[in-house]
């Protein structure tokens, strides 16, 4: 532990949705892994140093600073468990980086770890989840996991994710092994008293973003390499404890809105009759639904839905910046690459608010 801060890793990191929020919650994030090129460019642009490119499914300590974190995370890739997956198998060989994790942390022994997936996990067999438990058990871990909406903790999007917490066999169990929510789908008083705010909608997280349209550019103010206002995690304005601080980007927070070709938009109203609009479209005054990685599922904008009118051109998929938005990304975390590869980076990444509630709860239950 350095001073008072506790160290943390982050395996399967991505773009560093989940490192944010640990960093948020006052750990020294020492190390964070991945193999994705572009997602740690991304990563490094925004959070320093401490990125390691290295295949999970090999088990290999020796590869970070430190062999003995205090906190591990890793939201291991969940395409074998995704419902979209036609052919879901619980052998898909992309299944077992669940258990390469595990095997991470029975090597590392920290004293907390979490894993985050989606709900698929825990329905593609009916035992899937019994052996993850007794893997984590067999490492020396005491278990608990859940089914978190993001919503409830001030994300404004209803992402739900399952979420693993284990503790070290050594240490007392946590009171409370996941945190309170902060948020309601209506404004809500609990039985003890607590306020809980009403969830956040999507106008009330990109409402203020003014549009520009134009060619996609890179999110930076100029290569996409120096956007990135790098923020170490005791600066201030790192935090996400303040929420609102969106206009802290260099160019003021402007949403660059994607310029579809006429094939564009041909394609997008041949396809529209499949649409369940209730589902590709976000709604001014709710959350928005599961933000997606893949193209070209990202959500429609509120103001610029798809209609019926054959020549319409006034209709566009949300920007790069807008699902950042709707993920609690503040606006001074830029992503890099081309197009594809921001929206995959921004919609596979874990909410950097509900990663810091998570993260910041268990510190203050288990490690401090």
């Amino acid at each position: 532990m350095t001073a008072d801060r506790p160290t943390a890793i982050d395996l399967f990191c991505g773009a560093g949705g989940a490192s944010l929020g640990v960093e948020a919650a006052e750990y020294d994030l020492v190390a964070a892994l991945d193999h994705n090129e572009a997602a740690l460019q991304t990563h490094v642009e925004n959070l320093g140093d401490g990125i390691i490119k290295h295949d999970l499914a090999d088990v290999d300590p020796s590869v970070l600073p430190t062999d003995s974190p205090d906190y591990v995370h890793g939201s291991p890739p969940c395409q074998g468990f995704s419902t979209a997956n036609d052919d879901r198998q619980a052998d898909d060989p992309r299944n077992s980086l669940v258990f390469d994790f595990v095997d991470w942390i029975g090597a590392l022994e920290p004293a907390v770890v979490t894993m985050e997936n989606v709900t698929g996990m825990t329905n593609i067999t009916d035992h899937f989840m019994d052996k993850v438990e007794a893997a984590y058990r067999e490492a020396g871990y005491a278990v608990k996991w859940r089914t978190l909406n993001a919503a409830d903790y001030g994300v404004p999007q209803t992402r739900r994710r399952v979420y693993t917490v284990g503790v070290r066999e050594d240490i007392d169990a946590p009171s409370r092994w996941f945190p309170k929510p902060t948020h309601a789908e209506t404004p809500t008083t609990t039985l003890n008293g607590r306020e809980l705010d009403e969830w956040v909608s999507v106008q009330e997280a990109i409402g203020d973003l003014v549009e520009t349209v134009g060619e996609h550019r890179p999110q930076g103010e100029n290569d996409g390499t120096t956007g990135a206002v790098w923020r170490p995690s005791d600066d201030p304005a790192h935090t996400l404890k303040g929420q609102g601080s969106h206009t802290t980007r260099p160019d003021g927070g402007t949403a660059v809105a994607p310029n579809h070709t006429d094939p564009q938009l041909v394609n997008f109203r041949a396809r529209r009759p499949n649409f369940d609009m209730a589902e590709t479209s976000v709604k001014p005054t709710q959350p928005a639904h599961t933000v997606s990685g893949q193209m070209p599922n990202q959500p429609w904008h509120y103001n610029h839905e798809p209609d019926d009118a054959a020549d319409s051109t006034d209709q566009r998929r949300l920007t790069v910046r807008e699902c950042a938005r709707l993920q609690s990304f503040p606006d001074w975390f830029v992503f890099v690459g081309s197009a594809t590869a921001q929206y995959q980076q921004v919609g596979n990444a874990v909410p950097p608010l509900l990663q810091y509630r998570i993260a910041d709860h268990l510190r203050d239950e288990v490690i401090a």
